[in-house]
Formats: structure tokens, C-alpha cells, sequence
């Protein structure tokens, strides 16, 4: 790449292919390159896009609206995607905010539509096209640089937000039937976790105090589309596009609700989803912040001290686990991760493993992950046994061996009805568990002063403050 723009001389000649260039290898390169290199670049890339007026549409500076127009501007928000990410990737603040820039979005149009030499205006489509997904994807990332630039009132935001829903629900999801086309399975789900991500950004720097099933049912969701999304083989190939999203505040808010509800059927549904093995960035220990890590662990112990002693709780009382199942039916919004990808989440089967564990309590180490979370078969019964082959359980026996006390206190235990467990060579790598991440084996009791006071944690300031480390 450097060779590439050395021979351009693209610093004292930029161009549009200059960018695109950038932009493609940029995208690309966050799943290999170094985050600060990446970060840095884009920096770059941005200042070069501004340069060449990429940020103003064409109609107000006199050119034609043709094919050089209509390039420019996928060329604009696609640089607006990068600078998204390289805020999410460093800690930092965003470079392009909304006011700073007139480019409109793409037109809905097919690639076919518009060449070079074109006289006439490409007419806009109603159905979906070629670029309706750079299109929801620019709409979502005009919607965060909202959220993320300004403090608009909370009734704004939210009416924001669901403005943004129903026109994803109209653009692309009621349009588009996901059974046989791989690449809309991985827009859906990669859509899904954007949306879900904005709607707790959208209750911040309230988040963290505010208990409310809408925003414990997006956080499940952001984690499950994403368990799916990495599990799935049929979405590896648009990995490269959702493999380094971070989810942290789903993380940390599923994990805070978790510790103040009861366990009812969503909330076992939530703890499978925080201990998904493909949740967060695998670091070298000596790469890790432990201080930074600490309060976040001191939370994961938390919530599986208070699982087991929930279990214990209903398994003497089983009126109130009815009760729980029963309000747990009522309770709505239902989390839309089962309808994306209905072969990886069954809604009875979650409810039967809760119920099966009700009744076992002291089994309740082997329940995160098993029975209703599948790596990346789209087939067969969630709640079958476990029939690993060879294979998979020189795997599982490595990762116990390696983490002996995982399945004793994490939760962490094989998953059924695995017909491939993914390795390095099938594209999923760099990621793990949260257990494993944080090192929770190590913090196996909490004593009641200190529950107390990490729930009561600021956790906004907290993830604020650890941008650009976790």
C-alpha cells in the first residue's frame, strides 16, 4: 500500500482513486493492521477527501449530477464509516461531524445504472439495489454522528432513533427475504447490532442507571447478532466489515440488569449472550490494562454469584419461578436476533433450559453457552446433547486445560450440535470470551460491601475513560 502511494505521489497529487484506494484498504485493514496505523491513515484520508471537496455535494458547486457525482459522494460516506471507527478503535473524537459537510446520500440505484460519459440522471429505485446497503449503512452512520456530537434532548434522540428503525424496517428488511442470500443474512445481522448499539447510546450518560426491558433486550440483541455473525460460515466472508466492533456498553449494561433482576428465563437469556466466545478482542496478558480491566471483573463475578444464588433461590420456590416464566412470556419487546437467525436462537429452547435448570441448580455451571447458543451450524435442536467429534474435543479439551476452572465458574461449557468448530484457517481469529479476558477465574467470591459498591460504580466516566484500551 505505502509503495502504491509513494508512486502516485498521492501527497502533492490527491486524487478521487486516491482515496478509494485508501478507503478499501483502510476497511480492509482493520481486521490485520495495527489500530494506530489505521487511525492515523484515516486521519489522513479524510483531510485528502475535504481537499478534493468530496465533503460538498456536487450540485452546489455546478457539476454534473452523473457518474462522477454519484461516485463521490459512496466515495464520502464510506470515509465517513472509517472516521466511525477509528473513534470507536482509539477513544477519540470524531473528525467529521454532521454540519461540516452537504454531501447527500447515495442514490438507490444499481451499479449498471450510471458510466462514465452518462448524460442524464440515473433515476432512484424502489426496491433494493446495489447500494441499498451503503445507503442504511450512511444513514446509521449519520444517526451516530449525532449521538456522539451533540447533546440534543433525550426526547429528540429517542424520536431520532425511531425514525431510523421504521425506515431500515421499510428500506431493506421487509424488502429483502434473508433464507437464501448470504450476503443479506450478514447486512441484517451487522444492521441489527448497529441499531441496538445506538439505542443504549441514545439513553446515555443515563444508561447506567436506568432499568428498562427495551434497553436489556437491544443489549442481548447487539450480543447475539454478533455471536451469530462470527459463528455463522455463510457471513465469513463479509467478516472483515463486523469483526472488530466492540460492544461494551451491551457488555456492561446486560451484566448491571443482570445483577439487579431476578433470573427469569431473558436473564439466563442475557448471561449466555455475555459469555458468547466470540465477544471480545483476545489480548496478550502483557498487552492488558489489569487496572483498567479491574472494576469490569469485580462485575462479571457479581453477576455469577448472584446467578448461582438465584438458582438456589427458585429451585425452594418454585411459585416464584412460575411466576417469573409467566411474566417473562408477557414481557415485550421480544429480542429480534430469533428471527434474524431462527437456527442459532429458539425462544422455547431457552425457556426449557431455564427450566431445567431451575430444577438442577447445581448444574447451573454448565448453562451460559450450552443448549441454546450454537457456533456456526444452521441446523438441529438447540437443546440436543453434545456429540463433539475428534476433533472438537481435542479443542474443548484444550481450552479446559488451559482454563482449568472456566467450566466451574464462568459458565463456559462445550456447545452442542457443533459440526465444525471454528479454528484460525475458517477466518474466525483475535477473539474470546469474556471470562477469559478479563481473567475472572480469579475473583471466584465478592464480599456483600463490595457488590454493593460495583453496582453503584460510575460507569459511564469508567468506559469513557477506557476508550482506546479495552
Amino acid at each position: 500500500m505505502e509503495h502504491s502511494l509513494a508512486k502516485a505521489d498521492f501527497l502533492n497529487n490527491p486524487s478521487d482513486a486516491v482515496v478509494q484506494s485508501l478507503v478499501l484498504s483502510l476497511g480492509l485493514g482493520r481486521s490485520h493492521e495495527n489500530a494506530t496505523y489505521v487511525w492515523m491513515m484515516t486521519g489522513l484520508t479524510i483531510r485528502m477527501a475535504r481537499f478534493l471537496g468530496l465533503h460538498r455535494d456536487e450540485d452546489e458547486r455546478g457539476y454534473d449530477m452523473h457518474f462522477q457525482a454519484e461516485m463521490r459522494r459512496r466515495t464520502w460516506w464510506n470515509v465517513c464509516a472509517l472516521d466511525m471507527r477509528a473513534t470507536e478503535d482509539q477513544g477519540t473524537d470524531l473528525a467529521i461531524t454532521p454540519g461540516s459537510y452537504s454531501t447527500k446520500l447515495p442514490s438507490n440505484i444499481n451499479d449498471a445504472d450510471i458510466w462514465p460519459g452518462m448524460t442524464h440522471t440515473a433515476i432512484a429505485s424502489q426496491s433494493p439495489t446495489n447500494t441499498t446497503l451503503l445507503r442504511l449503512c450512511s444513514k446509521i452512520t449519520r444517526h451516530s454522528q449525532e449521538l456522539l456530537s451533540s447533546h440534543h434532548p433525550f426526547e429528540d434522540r429517542i424520536r431520532g432513533l425511531q425514525v431510523l428503525t421504521q425506515e431500515l424496517e421499510e428500506e431493506y428488511f421487509s424488502r429483502t427475504n434473508q433464507s437464501h442470500d448470504p450476503a443479506y443474512l450478514a447486512a441484517t445481522g451487522t444492521m441489527r447490532v448497529f441499531l441496538g448499539r445506538l439505542t443504549l447510546l441514545a439513553f446515555l450518560p443515563e444508561l447506567y442507571s436506568s432499568s428498562d426491558d427495551t434497553l436489556f433486550v437491544a443489549a442481548i440483541d447487539v450480543l447475539e447478532h454478533n455471536h451469530a455473525l462470527n459463528s455463522d460460515e455463510r457471513c465469513l466472508p463479509w467478516r472483515w466489515v463486523y469483526g472488530k466492533q466492540q460492544q461494551w456498553h451491551a457488555i456492561v449494561y446486560l451484566l448491571l440488569e443482570i445483577c439487579r433482576r431476578p433470573w427469569s428465563p431473558l436473564v439466563e437469556r442475557g448471561w449466555a449472550a455475555v459469555n458468547s466466545p466470540w465477544l471480545v478482542p483476545a489480548r496478550a496478558s502483557n498487552e492488558k490494562d489489569f487496572n483498567v480491566l479491574a472494576p469490569l471483573r469485580r462485575l462479571m463475578t457479581t453477576a455469577r454469584q448472584h446467578r448461582e444464588s438465584e438458582y438456589t433461590r427458585l429451585h425452594h420456590n418454585m411459585d416464584a419461578a412460575s411466576t417469573l416464566e409467566r411474566e417473562d412470556r408477557r414481557r415485550q419487546p421480544k429480542p429480534s436476533s430469533s428471527i434474524t437467525f431462527p437456527a442459532y436462537f429458539d425462544d422455547e429452547a431457552f425457556y426449557s433450559r431455564w427450566r431445567d435448570l431451575v430444577r438442577t441448580p447445581n448444574e447451573t455451571a454448565d448453562a451460559s453457552m450450552t443448549g441454546n447458543f450454537r457456533t456456526n451450524t444452521p441446523h438441529g435442536n438447540p437443546a440436543g446433547p453434545l456429540r463433539p467429534s475428534h476433533g472438537q474435543s481435542q479443542i474443548a479439551n484444550q481450552r479446559t486445560s488451559e482454563h482449568p476452572s472456566s467450566a466451574a465458574t464462568s459458565g463456559l461449557a462445550p456447545l452442542p450440535n457443533v459440526t465444525h468448530w471454528p479454528t484460525a484457517s475458517s477466518g474466525i481469529v483475535g477473539l474470546s470470551n469474556l471470562s477469559s479476558f478479563l481473567g475472572t477465574d480469579a475473583e471466584s467470591e465478592l464480599p456483600d460491601a463490595t457488590t454493593h459498591a460495583i453496582l453503584d460504580f460510575d460507569w459511564s466516566r469508567w468506559l469513557e475513560s477506557a476508550r482506546g484500551t479495552l
